[in-house]
């Protein structure tokens, strides 16, 4: 980060409260700006990478990234997870990323970062998700999910 960015914390203070606080802060999108999203994803996001770098880095001699053309991440928010995946498993068979989050501007956040690591990039905000996938990445979300948000994810 260059000295002349800030990071509005008061927001992110009040975002983190919010997210830990209860299933009321799911009524609403609490992504409200591009520059909300790109705090998040330089600060308390990038805590979200380093775990994913070292869970793939654990499980890549059980995953055949030659055979995964069709990859989502579930719940993708700033896309750390899949930013994660693409740098421990691009391969040329990637061909499409799915980004499911009940965020518009989160998927269009994540989007724009990776739009050169396939060939589509696919957003859906409406649950289920019907397109399937050959590795599905979803992590704190999990935890989030009512019985049938669970189904969905299983499906």
């Amino acid at each position: 980060m260059q000295h002349h960015e800030t990071v509005n914390w008061a927001r992110l203070q009040h975002l983190r409260a919010a997210y830990l606080g209860g299933h009321q802060r799911l009524q609403r999108d609490y992504w409200n700006s591009a520059q909300c999203l790109t705090d998040y994803d330089r600060t308390l996001g990038a805590r979200i990478g380093w775990k994913w770098q070292h869970f793939l880095e654990l499980v890549r001699p059980y995953i055949d990234s030659t055979a995964l053309s069709t990859v989502a991440d579930w719940g993708c928010g700033t896309g750390q997870a899949v930013r994660a995946f693409i740098n421990a498993f691009a391969t040329p068979a990637l061909q499409t990323i799915l980004l499911v989050d009940r965020s518009v501007a989160a998927m269009e956040f994540t989007a724009s970062r990776i739009v050169n690591h396939a060939q589509r990039v696919e957003k859906h905000n409406d649950y289920p998700c019907d397109t399937p996938s050959d590795l599905t990445l979803v992590s704190h979300v999990v935890n989030e999910l009512d019985g049938a948000g669970r189904s969905s994810l299983r499906r």
